[in-house]
Order: C-alpha cells, then sequence, then structure tokens
C-alpha cells in the first residue's frame, strides 16, 4: 500500500512506528522509518509514503488554528 502525495495547509501530522517498515518522501528528502521510529511532517510541504512492510502506526494530526 502507497500513500499518495499531500500536503496539509492547516494541520500538523506526525507519526510514530509501532511496526513494519516504510519510506517516506518529504520534498526532496527520503526518510526510511521503523519500530520506533519518530517523524514530524512540516505544514506546506509534500509528503507521501511507500509501505515496504505492513505497518502499525500511531499518526496525531493537529489542527493548526
Amino acid at each position: 500500500i502507497d500513500y499518495p502525495d499531500e500536503v496539509h495547509t492547516d494541520e500538523q501530522e506526525c507519526f510514530f512506528i509501532l511496526e513494519g517498515r516504510c519510506k517516506c518522501f518529504i520534498g526532496e528528502t527520503v526518510i526510511e522509518m521503523g519500530l520506533g521510529d519518530f517523524l514530524e511532517i512540516p505544514m506546506h510541504q509534500h509528503h507521501d509514503v511507500k509501505v515496504l512492510e505492513p505497518v502499525l502506526a500511531l499518526v496525531q494530526r493537529i489542527k493548526e488554528a
């Protein structure tokens, strides 16, 4: 499963990996993530995710005023 490119203009998104592996693409940056990794995605940045192994993650989105 891959999650398509998106941009958040009014919410902050971050996630913590509990199981599995994925690659996160933020602009030109590529970050491979696995168990215990945490990532905060800057607002206004294009990002997408490629799942390498089934992933279980905690996702938090905070609405900006």
